[in-house]
């Protein structure tokens, strides 16, 4: 008779399967994977200059493993409609998604390492699952049915403009401003918001970010920029230069050279503008991007298009 070690195949493929996999992810630094900015007070924007005048700037690093990472922030309520609008560091061209669109002007290449992405999710501080600063939880609590299934219940108010009714957060897209309008809050009750980090810039495991908090809904800021992307500037800073307050906000720092210019043409293009590709032209002609920062890809890497 044969006698199969079934137990010990089994403990030997068991340790065989425990593997660190940490290194799969990015790693952490001197900025910490999550944070809290403490509250900020909702303002009333009519104009640009009350953006650029508004913005609270910030920078978030990677967990370094898969923990989720992200950033929190609470408000009073204000007895109505209060918009929550992010832009992560930096933008994904059209590109990068598909060649098939039928809009020229974004049809050049992309680096796809500075682009970074955040989720938006709010409600009732008192239903946030997470601890802020410490760990990343959600707006969604538990309860027994009758039959003693436990039922997630969705109390996340954070909802897209365009979608009436929606409450399925803020998800725009890699490296697109993620925003989202609360109805209605009730004054003086607190409400907290999570920017939940979906994806961290490759080039140097910082996410660097522009956030506005306005009263009103968000439909109320999209006649004052071109593009979404336009309407919080300059939102990439060289991280090597920045400083911070206590609840990491941005203090003091440099943005990346050329981000200006940079951004400009970019929303040029939304107007007909073809400046971006002599931008990318430039940035191939004059600078070496084994080793400098660039914001454009490799221009010889596309033969889909002439340049």
């Amino acid at each position: 008779m044969i006698r199969l070690a079934l137990p010990s195949v089994a403990l030997v493929l068991a340790v065989g399967c425990s593997i660190d996999h940490n290194f799969l992810y990015a790693q952490s630094g001197d900025v910490p994977g999550v944070i809290d900015l403490g509250d900020i007070e909702p303002v009333d924007i009519a104009s640009t200059d009350d953006v650029a005048a508004n913005v609270v700037y910030g920078e978030i690093g990677s967990t370094g493993n898969d923990s989720v990472g992200g950033a929190t922030f609470t408000f009073k309520g204000t007895g109505s409609n209060v918009c929550v609008w992010v832009d992560p560091e930096l933008l994904t061209w059209d590109e990068s998604v598909s060649r098939l669109s039928p809009d020229k002007h974004y049809n050049y290449p992309d680096n796809l390492r500075d682009d970074g992405d955040f989720d938006l999710s709010a409600g009732f501080a008192v239903y946030y699952t997470g601890s802020p600063g410490e760990k990343v939880g959600d707006f969604a609590i538990q309860y027994a049915d009758s039959l003693g299934n436990r039922v997630p219940i969705q109390l996340d108010e954070c909802v897209i403009p365009e979608i009436d009714g929606a409450t399925s957060g803020g998800h725009s897209g890699r490296g697109a401003p993620e925003y989202c309008s609360l109805s209605g809050t009730q004054t003086g009750v607190t409400y907290e918001v999570l920017m939940r980090t979906w994806s961290v810039p490759a080039d140097d495991n910082k996410l660097d970010y522009g956030l506005l908090v306005a009263n009103g809904k968000c439909t109320d800021l999209f006649g004052l920029a071109a593009l979404d992307e336009c309407l919080i500037p300059t939102e990439s800073y060289d991280a090597t230069t920045v400083s911070f307050d206590d609840n990491w906000r941005i203090t003091g720092g440099d943005p990346w050279p050329d981000e200006d210019t940079y951004e400009q043409d970019f929303c040029k293009a939304a107007n007909g503008g073809n400046d971006l590709v002599s931008f990318c032209k430039d940035e191939a002609q004059t600078k070496d991007c084994s080793t400098e920062h660039c914001f454009c890809g490799d221009l010889a890497a596309d033969p889909n298009h002439t340049y």
